[in-house]
């Protein structure tokens, strides 16, 4: 069995185990050249937005929305294998990223 389908039956990763994460730009952000690639799963949501940070070119004071299918955004040291066994797709992460709040807190 593949460690996405692992993932995907709630099995307890492997540290060699790897998800896929998309990258998707909403509202005005830049779009990436590669927004798909692979993490372990034992990366935590903070490496997401630091990769992101990093990609992007952005300084520490300019703004950085993230979300989890463009619905929420998960605290910092969740881990991807965590998120992975409740919110993967086909066994990808969906990572929507803005330079401006894209959603309003209700």
């Amino acid at each position: 069995m593949s460690n996405i389908a692992a993932l995907a039956l709630g099995e307890l990763p492997t540290c060699d185990a790897f998800i896929r994460v998309h990258l998707r730009a909403i509202g005005g952000a830049p779009q990436l050249k590669k927004a798909k690639f692979r993490a372990p799963v034992q990366e935590t949501w903070s490496t997401i937005v630091s990769v992101l940070r990093r990609s992007l070119k952005l300084s520490d004071e300019q703004e950085l929305y993230t979300y989890l299918w463009s619905a929420f955004h998960p605290e910092p040291y969740t881990t991807l294998g965590g998120l992975a066994q409740s919110y993967a797709s086909g066994g990808e992460l969906v990572v929507s990223y803005s330079t401006a709040a894209a959603y309003r807190a209700r």
